[in-house]
């Protein structure tokens, strides 16, 4: 498969279920527990695909997103939210900070699969 992902979430348990779904299923799985360490991380490493939680402390995600989009050198980067704020008004928002799609927790493991192999293949295309 050979793709990394970042998953950048302030729940450290979440971030771990993730990892294990995401390892599982062959992908490298880089993680940060804040916006500003994920954005550190995204410019540091060749990331395929970002995991993004919307409520983390100093920066939330859909700032993140929209910093992401922002850059030419990540504007491509495709963006997975995966977040408690699971109202049609978050999913706008998320959308419209830059969002390829959106998952509200609490989430399933094969949700969460079939939502980032998509995102990928579409990325591909």
């Amino acid at each position: 498969m050979g793709k990394t992902i970042l998953v950048v979430d302030d729940n450290a348990h979440i971030v771990q279920v993730v990892r294990h779904f995401l390892e599982r299923a062959g992908y490298t799985v880089h993680s940060a527990q804040d916006g500003i360490a994920g954005l550190d991380i995204v410019s540091k490493e060749q990331i395929d695909l970002i995991v993004l939680d919307v409520m983390m402390p100093t920066l939330d995600g859909y700032h993140v997103c929209e910093r992401l989009k922002s850059e030419e050198k990540t504007a491509s980067i495709p963006v997975l939210f995966l977040s408690a704020k699971d109202q049609p008004a978050d999913h706008m928002r998320g959308f419209m900070a830059g969002a390829n799609d959106y998952i509200g927790k609490p989430f399933s493991s094969a949700e969460l699969l079939d939502k980032v192999t998509e995102i990928l293949e579409r990325k591909r295309e």
